[in-house]
């Protein structure tokens, strides 16, 4: 005998049941009322409305610094990449010294020239190079004292020379009052000879002294004119001392122009190669391309550098989809991701079919 045992189903797979038949009525009613979007991916340029700066260098050299990236939105103004300088900060320093050097000499020189006791240096030399300003003024008062000496020893040969004049001509006035009185002296003997009131010998006496003054009164005139020679030779000296002096002046002036010009425009020369080894962004834009991307590389002169979209300006997103996929091109829906930074969002805002 066989029976058959029949069993009834639970509240759980009627429970299961009903929520099968929810999920697929709810599945049919989206796919009926529901829009699904559709992604087309297609390779694309990006063309800016307006004018790419091309940032190039003149020169060249070789890259020390990159200091962008593709992307990188910059201000006018901004560094860009830095180039080696020519010139080493050791050479720059070097010039700045030579340059402070050479305009403390030109005011110690201009100072000696108007023949001043001292000379006043401007704030900057002061502050910067102190060690410079005191050899300066040092080495300006070493200078007028040994020109002030030379010229006291000048000026005293000239009085010694003016007294040994006055000397000699005071010892020929004298020589010449006893002349004339030898000379009535003389006079009178040879009355009192022809009387016999004196002797001959006396005479001769006389007479030998005339001799001796007329010879020492020839002596005291060529003594005269060689000390009147010596004086003016003295004068001359001193002449020639202050001239010697003041052409020195000028000439150390004249070279020390020359130097400071030519020191000042290699130093112009140096800051305008610094200058011109910053490479500054030219407008406020994005950085496009970057076509150098290595530390040490040599950038040739007249190369583009980068490219920088100017800020303010839309772009043009011209992608190759295939035909079928135009019809679902629409105005905001379309986006691109190799360039997110370019334009902010990377939304397109107009399609053009």
């Amino acid at each position: 005998m066989s029976s058959t045992k029949e069993k009834k189903a639970g509240p759980l797979t009627h429970l299961l049941f009903v929520l099968c038949i929810v999920l697929c009525g709810s599945f049919i009613y989206w796919a009926t009322v529901a829009k699904l979007d559709i992604v087309s991916v297609a390779p694309g340029r990006v063309a800016p409305s307006g004018r790419i700066k091309e940032v190039q260098h003149l020169e060249g050299g070789i890259i020390e610094e990159i200091l962008v990236e593709e992307g990188d939105a910059v201000k006018e103004g901004d560094t860009l990449l830095v180039l080696q300088g020519i010139s080493s900060d050791a050479t720059v320093g070097e010039l700045e010294v030579r340059i402070a050097a050479l305009r403390i000499e030109l005011l110690r020189l201009e100072a000696m020239s108007r023949f001043e006791k001292s000379f006043a240096m401007p704030e900057d030399l002061n502050k910067s190079y102190p060690a410079l300003v005191d050899q300066g003024r040092l080495l300006f008062e070493a200078k007028i004292q040994r020109y002030e000496a030379g010229l006291a020893a000048r000026n005293e040969t000239i009085a010694q020379r003016t007294r040994d004049i006055e000397q000699i001509k005071e010892r020929m006035a004298g020589n010449r009052e006893n002349l004339e009185l030898l000379r009535k002296q003389i006079a009178i003997s040879e009355k009192l000879i022809l009387d016999k009131l004196t002797t001959e010998y006396e005479h001769l006496q006389f007479l030998r002294e005339e001799a001796a003054l007329k010879s020492a009164l020839l002596e005291d005139k060529s003594n005269l004119a060689k000390a009147q020679s010596a004086l003016r030779e003295a004068e001359d000296n001193k002449v020639h001392y202050d001239n010697s002096f003041r052409v020195e002046i000028q000439e150390k002036r004249t070279k020390a122009q020359q130097e400071l010009s030519e020191f000042s425009h290699r130093m112009k020369k140096f800051n305008d190669n610094l200058r011109r080894t910053s490479i500054k962004a030219p407008v406020d834009g994005i950085v496009k391309t970057l076509y150098v991307d290595t530390r040490g590389g040599v950038v040739a002169p007249g190369r583009t550098i980068l490219d920088i979209v100017p800020t303010g300006t839309h772009s043009s997103l011209k992608p190759s989809f295939p035909l079928k996929t135009s019809p679902r091109l629409n105005q905001g829906r379309m986006r691109w991701s190799s360039w997110p930074a370019a334009m902010p969002g990377g939304w397109a805002r107009s399609a053009v079919k």
